[in-house]
Formats: structure tokens, sequence, C-alpha cells
């Protein structure tokens, strides 16, 4: 059976707070982690509305990527 390809569209992703320097490894980790929710046939629960989370203490760009991603897989707080 031939993998299926899976498109995920975010339009807006806001990080305040966030250095601009650690933006493109944020990106690249939440990018890894949320391919590895598809993969494992785990779908995303946030929709279009937004989705926020605490930034959780001493996390560095590729740690707060993963929990990004986390939390926009199980739907974040509304």
């Amino acid at each position: 059976m031939r993998p299926r390809r899976i498109e995920l569209y975010m339009p807006e992703l806001v990080l305040e707070g966030v250095d601009p320097q650690d933006r493109d490894q944020v990106i690249a980790s939440l990018e890894r982690e949320l391919a590895g929710h598809l993969a494992r046939g785990e779908h995303p629960r946030a929709s279009r509305a937004a989705v926020t989370d605490e930034r959780p203490a001493g996390l560095g760009p590729t740690e707060l990527g993963a929990h990004v991603a986390r939390t926009i897989a199980k739907g974040g707080e509304r």
C-alpha cells in the first residue's frame, strides 16, 4: 500500500517571547513533531480556533517546537 500524502496548512503561527534567531529551529522542531503524530495516525485536534498554551520555563528552541506541536495535537487551550 502506498503511503498517503497529508498536508497540514497553518496560515499563522505566533510565538510571543521567542528570540527571532530561534525561529527556524522552533519551526523545524514543530514540523518534525507534527509529522511524527501524523505518521502514527494521530490527527491534530486543533481547529481554526486559536490554540494557546503557556511556555514552560527553560525550554530551548527544539524543545519549544516539540511542545507547541504537542499542544496543537491535543487541541490546546481555548
